[in-house]
């Protein structure tokens, strides 16, 4: 099994991001005349990061919940985890976002915890890597909420395993700014 050392954001990085976006949030609302003013605020709890947005200030708010891994060395992306959460249906869906070169017929594996792991499909690649999404998460966010962590398992394309583990830590309070 092979073994890539991962990291993740520090708080002073994830603050800067959301002030960033404040920022940007701050530009769009000075804009009052704009109709289609698309307005956001990030927040962040433990490494996981709580965001929503509309696209005018009269439309539905959709938040997410969101976390990346990334690779100690170099300090790219390897995964991210997005729960988003619609306005108007108040359902979480849940996307992970993968690297490129992954064995697509064997899927990718999680488990919470010590629990049982369940295979997902993946459904679609683009130019920033693969995705596998669950369009009903509501399960999901459960064992989120009560893990400690995630391990997203998969192959590369030369069948060799893969293993990646993000803390849950602070999902639970991120979370619950998003619904």
């Amino acid at each position: 099994m092979r073994t890539t050392k991962f990291y993740r954001p520090t708080k002073s990085m994830i603050v800067a991001l959301g002030l960033v976006v404040m920022g940007f949030t701050g530009a769009a609302a000075q804009d009052k005349d704009a109709a289609s003013t698309k307005s956001s605020a990030a927040t962040q709890v433990s490494g996981w990061v709580a965001q929503c947005a509309s696209q005018s200030r009269s439309a539905v708010l959709n938040c997410s919940v969101e976390q990346g891994l990334y690779l100690a060395e170099g300090g790219q992306q390897f995964a991210k985890v997005s729960v988003r959460v619609a306005g108007d249906t108040h359902k979480p869906e849940m996307v992970i976002q993968l690297p490129h070169g992954i064995h697509l017929p064997s899927g990718i594996k999680l488990q919470f915890d010590d629990g049982t792991a369940e295979t997902q499909q993946v459904h679609t690649c683009d130019g920033k890597g693969c995705y596998v999404i669950l369009k009903d998460a509501t399960r999901t966010v459960v064992s989120m909420k009560g893990g400690k962590a995630l391990k997203l398992s998969f192959k590369n394309l030369s069948l060799d395993a893969i293993e990646a583990v993000m803390p849950l830590e602070g999902f639970t309070a991120a979370y619950s700014k998003a619904e």
